[in-house]
């Protein structure tokens, strides 16, 4: 069926792929409340296939992994994410309207990162920053209905690390863009992971809103991929690490400090 259309600029295809994406996203809760998990695959299907529709010129190697990983992961995190809010317009809408937005700006970026890998481009630096963004406001939107499941902690940790290891992968493959994962990036991303999951087991001990802890496990989230951006880009010296630190401090001492402990 995308095969129909061949001729369409990048561009164009990036459009009309985020306008298929906000339509399925309308339809999405509803088909979530009736089919669960079969409908999350199906959707996971569709916009791979709308990816490689988007961004089918120059694919190679692992690119059919890493350019896939945060369009996929955004589009599924961020309608998940509707379906634990409030069932209103006014909560619902917002997210919805920002999705194809987001699929919109995430294909202009995989294409920077996809042109990138073959020759040299001004743009990747932008990239590079917009990529960061998206991780972390998907990791949001992922971490925050999972732990509203209120299922047990090793579900938690388990799902947590299924998204968040593709999308480290991704994230520090943008810095190698080359067709393969380096030891380098799989050893740091696998690193992230451990440390990440540790903390997630921690805060499932406190007695925490959604809200909270969700924001603190982006924030640290935040601090890892910040720390090894910096490290990628040859810039990790004293002054950043210590930002960060600071950063985490701050964050993990308003969750202890607005924590209601029972008993």
């Amino acid at each position: 069926m995308l095969g129909i259309i061949p001729d369409l600029s990048k561009r164009k295809r990036f459009i009309l792929a985020s306008i298929l994406v906000l339509i399925v996203s309308a339809f999405f809760p509803t088909l979530y409340t009736n089919f669960g998990g079969l409908s999350i695959a199906g959707f996971i299907v569709f916009i791979y296939l709308l990816t490689w529709f988007a961004l089918k010129e120059n694919l190679n190697g692992v690119e059919y992994i890493t350019l896939f990983v945060l369009p996929v992961l955004f589009s599924l995190s961020a309608n998940l994410f509707t379906t634990i809010l409030p069932d209103r317009r006014i909560f619902r809408l917002p997210i919805l309207a920002s999705i194809p937005i987001g699929m919109y700006i995430i294909f202009l970026t995989e294409n920077i990162f996809n042109v990138a890998a073959i020759r040299t481009i001004q743009l990747l630096r932008a990239a590079h920053a917009v990529s960061y963004l998206m991780s972390l406001l998907t990791a949001f939107f992922i971490i925050s209905f999972i732990i509203s499941a209120h299922q047990s902690i090793l579900f938690n940790v388990l799902v947590s690390l299924a998204a968040i290891l593709p999308l480290t992968l991704q994230f520090l493959w943008n810095f190698d863009l080359i067709p393969k994962f380096t030891p380098r990036t799989i050893l740091f991303s696998l690193a992230i992971c451990l440390v990440f999951t540790q903390i997630n087991i921690m805060v499932n001990f406190y007695p925490q809103s959604v809200a909270m802890v969700s924001l603190f496990l982006v924030a640290v989230y935040y601090v890892l991929l910040g720390l090894l951006q910096h490290f990628y880009e040859k810039k990790l010296t004293r002054k950043p690490t210590i930002e960060y630190a600071i950063v985490a401090l701050i964050v993990f001492s308003i969750m202890i400090v607005t924590s209601t402990w029972l008993g």
